[in-house]
């Protein structure tokens, strides 16, 4: 789970992950985006399990996307006038 995000929990990055699993792109990057995420990168087109790619490591894959997607949004270091 991030840290320092108090709105993403872990039942947000799981839920993001399981709809990255389902292939539910759109749902899930919007997901993402309200629980807070936006530090991460969203998934590329041709996002997808590869076909030499077992279940389990795609579902590993999708949880790893899933907990960038769910960083919080970087703040800016720079001065404002």
């Amino acid at each position: 789970m991030p840290e320092g995000n108090d709105i993403a929990t872990i039942d947000n990055v799981t839920h993001v992950a399981m709809l990255l699993f389902a292939n539910y792109i759109d749902a899930a990057t919007a997901m993402s985006d309200s629980c807070g995420g936006g530090g991460g990168s969203s998934p590329e087109s041709g996002w997808g399990k590869k076909d030499d790619e077992d279940d389990w490591k795609f579902a590993h894959r999708c949880a790893q996307m899933a907990h960038s997607m769910c960083k919080p949004k970087p703040r800016s270091r720079s001065f404002h006038r």
